[in-house]
């Protein structure tokens, strides 16, 4: 092994002098040492287990908004909040986090993607899209499509019939 290593010019006499020069930590530093570890392995085990339930939670919060899409309900923070027992400030950082948006965005994004595919697969108007998907008001829903997609509704559906 001395070959191996001595193309690497290591002094080791100076390595010797400061192996031995090292400080001994007493008991008690050896100690305080293992419970700041334990404290830190503690922290990351409750920050990872905390990460995984916000995970399933938001798994769960976007099931029920598609659930209340589909069904062409309305949707409020306040349901939300309700049905999965946190508080609103929970929910928007649950959303933040988990989403990259507020939740009211989100939720308008899911409308759109749901809409998006009814404007692929069905002949349906877009009046009655936009309702099915819970935005009743025709122009409200084209503003909002145009804003996430970058086109109107009609558009949309016209360029998706070239594409097939």
């Amino acid at each position: 092994m001395y070959d191996r290593v001595k193309k690497y010019e290591i002094d080791f006499e100076a390595l010797e002098n400061s192996f031995w020069k090292k400080n001994n930590l007493t008991q008690e530093k050896l100690h305080a040492v293992a419970k700041l570890m334990e404290s830190c392995a503690s922290h990351l085990y409750v920050t990872e287990t905390i990460s995984v339930e916000e995970e399933d939670l938001s798994r769960r919060i976007e099931a029920y908004i598609m659930k209340k899409i589909h069904k062409g309900a309305e949707i409020t923070i306040e349901d939300i909040c309700d049905e999965f027992e946190i508080r609103r400030t929970k929910l928007y950082e649950i959303s933040n986090h988990s989403f990259g948006m507020g939740i009211s965005e989100h939720i308008r994004r899911m409308r759109v993607k749901v809409a998006c595919d009814l404007l692929r697969n069905t002949e349906d108007r877009v009046s009655d899209i936009a309702t099915e998907v819970g935005i009743p008001d025709y122009n409200y829903f084209t503003k909002v499509f145009k804003k996430a997609m970058g086109v109107t509704p009609r558009e949309y559906r016209k360029s998706m019939r070239k594409q097939t």
